[in-house]
């Protein structure tokens, strides 16, 4: 090895941290990066992070980091509500506190439908739908529990904000996701319900016995019936 070869790598020795000689790549990351990285990865699987905490002491860190929580994906819980009665008791409440809307989604289905706290389940209901990453199925049971409720214009907005970038197809897809995640919920047919339907009822000139087929005038109408009989 040359002189010049020599004082390189003693000036590459002495501009190393101490400290990071067995550190991995990922510890050299600020936490702001860390907590992104470790959000991403959040949103497809839970597994993946249970691995990512066993790489390095500063992603155990990062887990606790806003971001983590806040873009962590619950679709186990999405599809199943009542999963989350006694269990993630601690996830969830993390993930609530930092705004997660999937969290927000789950807790507004589970205060509505399974324990009557309709106040307190159509608010979370609301922060889901309003996220900036909103739940498709908050906006619809939003809208629909409003429509169902009086609340026509609200519940309205609601609806025509889910249709304004999509088509009718994914309103479909919304109802089949939350008859799937209200199984095994004894749901209250309440009498508000039956008396919206009668205040909403269209012209005789529309079928309502076509469930297939709608028109603007009858559109919401035909919603709300199946809300209302086919949970």
């Amino acid at each position: 090895m040359t002189g010049k070869q020599r004082a390189s790598k003693l000036r590459q020795h002495q501009a190393k941290p101490l400290g990071t000689e067995n550190s991995t790549p990922l510890d050299a990351l600020p936490r702001d990066v860390i907590s992104k990285i470790i959000g991403i990865v959040g949103q497809t699987s839970r597994a993946d992070i249970s691995n990512c905490l066993l790489t390095c002491k500063e992603i155990g860190k990062s887990v606790d980091d806003v971001q983590v929580f806040k873009r962590l994906e619950l679709q186990m819980l999405q599809r199943q509500p009542l999963l989350a009665v006694g269990n993630y008791t601690d996830l969830m409440m993390k993930c609530l506190i930092h705004a997660n809307p999937t969290a927000h989604y789950v807790q507004g289905v589970l205060e509505y439908f399974y324990y009557d706290n309709t106040i307190a389940g159509l608010h979370f209901l609301e922060k889901a739908a309003n996220a900036p990453s909103p739940i498709n199925e908050a906006i619809y049971l939003t809208g629909m529990i409003n429509l169902c409720s009086g609340e026509f214009e609200i519940g309205k907005k609601y609806i025509d904000h889910l249709l304004r970038n999509t088509n009718e197809s994914v309103v479909e897809e919304c109802w089949e996701k939350i008859k799937t995640a209200l199984h095994g919920i004894g749901i209250l047919r309440k009498q508000e319900y039956i008396n919206s339907l009668w205040a909403m009822m269209p012209p005789y000139m529309c079928n309502i016995n076509d469930m297939q087929n709608t028109c603007e005038k009858c559109f919401h109408y035909k919603l709300m019936v199946k809300f209302v009989f086919m949970m």
